[in-house]
């Protein structure tokens, strides 16, 4: 089978890697980081519409459905290969799933939407959980090759996987920026953040992602694995399909604001954990 992984941001360079240079042919639309993965044995594209005519299996991994969007005005969506099968596991609005499973029946091939939850290290060691929707003979088809990637469980159609995945992050976001304006409260009181952190992680609010992100918290750095902007994006969708659907989500609406504010400070590039820091440095 000739795979095509299209995408080496931070998450999709990983995922690349773990699915290794046999038969995985790479592009990206910044060329910087595809002498890097020449130099590991992978077979870099030149053109993406030739070498998405040439695959059996095509990966897009992108920052969201605009990205895809113009992947299409380049040629993309023509070239998918009848018979071929387009995996998206981009998080972006959930309705143009409805758009790209056009597409692919135009094309004569298929179309799965296979959004991760999970970030950098979860991407590196091939422990995402990756929520496919589509028809599920061909999710079982193409299922030897996600799970190098990580638990694949089946979702209904593409638009309720993207759907999940929405609320995922909101669910996420609620308690990055609950743990985070909590520290600020514990700040203003004088106690340290590092004994707070572990009092958090002893009591019944502990989570997994109070563990991952607990060292950032303490030390107030914030390198990216998760940058606040992206996290803002995925607030935007979720409200904005939420409202659609009819759902009663306020606390989700402020919740956007908050972050979208944060985005747009200095610190909107670095990661979620740093969202209350954000605000409180902006405001001083």
């Amino acid at each position: 089978m000739r795979n095509l992984f299209v995408g080496l941001g931070q998450m999709g360079r990983r995922m690349a890697r773990r699915l290794g240079p046999e038969e995985l042919t790479v592009w990206n639309r910044s060329p910087e980081i595809l002498q890097s993965f020449r130099i590991e044995g992978f077979s870099v594209a030149t053109d993406v519409n030739v070498a998405t005519a040439q695959s059996d299996l095509v990966i897009t991994m992108l920052r969201d459905d605009a990205a895809v969007e113009d992947l299409g005005t380049r040629g993309f969506f023509e070239s998918l290969a009848p018979g071929s099968v387009w995996i998206d596991m981009t998080t972006g609005n959930p309705s143009s799933t409805r758009r790209y499973l056009e597409i692919a029946r135009w094309r004569n091939s298929a179309f799965i939407a296979a959004p991760v939850s999970g970030s950098l290290r979860p991407a590196e060691t091939g422990n995402l959980l990756i929520l496919a929707g589509g028809d599920p003979d061909i999710i079982a088809k193409v299922g030897p090759v996600l799970s190098k990637l990580g638990k694949v469980v089946q979702i209904g159609d593409p638009e309720q996987a993207l759907t999940l995945k929405l609320a995922f992050n909101t669910l996420l976001a609620f308690y990055i920026d609950g743990v985070a304006e909590a520290l600020q409260l514990t700040d203003k009181a004088g106690l340290p953040r590092e004994r707070v952190l572990k009092l958090l992680q002893s009591s019944s609010l502990a989570a997994a992602v109070l563990q991952a992100k607990s060292e950032r918290w303490a030390q107030q750095q914030y390198e990216p694995e998760f940058p606040i902007a992206m996290l803002s994006k995925d607030l935007n969708l979720a409200t904005d399909w939420g409202k659609g659907l009819g759902a009663v989500i306020k606390g989700t609406d402020a919740l956007r604001e908050i972050y979208y504010e944060a985005s747009k400070t200095s610190m909107g590039r670095l990661d979620m954990a740093a969202v209350a820091d954000a605000l409180a440095m902006h405001d001083a």
